[in-house]
C-alpha cells in the first residue's frame, strides 16, 4: 500500500525542507514530492489568481498524486493545507487506496515563519501579510468540526523526526 503524507503548516515552517529530504532518503522512483507552488510555476508562470487558475492546479495535483499512488510510489504533498480542503485531500488519498499520514507543522508560530521567510531568496519569499493571512485561515479551519474530526483519523508521520521535522 502506498503512502500519502500530507504536510500542514504555514509558509516557511519547514514543510518543503522535510519533503525534499524524505524523497532524497529513498532510491529514485520510490518516493515523490508534489507541490501546488511548483505546479503554478510550471503551468502559470508562478502566478496565483484565485479560482481562475487554482481549479486547474488542483486537478493537476490530484492527477499527479493519483498516478504515483496507483503506481506504487509513496507521495508527500508539501502544500500548506491550512484550509478545509485538507479533508478532501485526505479522502482522495484513501480513495486511491493509500495510507494517509500527517506531517504537522502547525505548532511553528507565525513569527518564526516570518523570520525564516526573510532569509529566503527574494522570489521565494511570501511576505508577512501572506503568513498572517494563512495563520488566520489555519486557526479558522482548526475550529471546524469536519476538519478537526477528519484530522483525528489520520496517523502522524512516524518517521518525521528522521528527516528533520519538528
Amino acid at each position: 500500500m502506498s503512502r500519502l503524507i500530507i504536510t500542514r503548516g504555514l509558509p516557511a515552517a519547514g514543510k518543503t525542507t522535510l519533503a525534499r529530504r524524505w524523497v532524497a532518503g529513498a532510491p529514485a522512483g520510490e518516493r515523490a514530492r508534489v507541490n501546488r507552488d511548483d505546479l503554478r510555476a510550471m503551468c502559470h508562470n508562478g502566478m496565483w489568481s484565485g479560482k481562475t487558475t487554482e481549479q486547474w492546479i488542483l486537478l493537476a495535483r490530484d492527477a499527479v498524486i493519483e498516478g504515483f499512488l496507483r503506481g506504487g510510489v509513496d507521495v508527500i504533498c508539501d502544500d500548506t493545507n491550512v484550509d478545509p480542503g485538507i479533508v478532501d485531500l485526505i479522502r482522495f488519498g484513501r480513495d486511491c487506496a493509500a495510507s494517509v499520514e500527517l506531517a504537522d507543522f502547525t505548532h511553528i508560530d507565525a513569527w518564526t515563519c516570518f523570520k525564516r521567510d526573510q532569509r529566503r531568496p527574494g522570489p521565494e519569499q511570501v511576505g508577512r501579510e501572506v503568513i498572517w493571512r494563512m495563520r488566520d485561515r489555519l486557526v479558522a479551519s482548526a475550529r471546524m468540526d469536519e476538519v478537526r474530526e477528519c484530522l483525528l483519523t489520520v496517523a502522524k508521520m512516524p518517521d518525521l523526526a528522521a528527516y528533520g521535522g519538528p
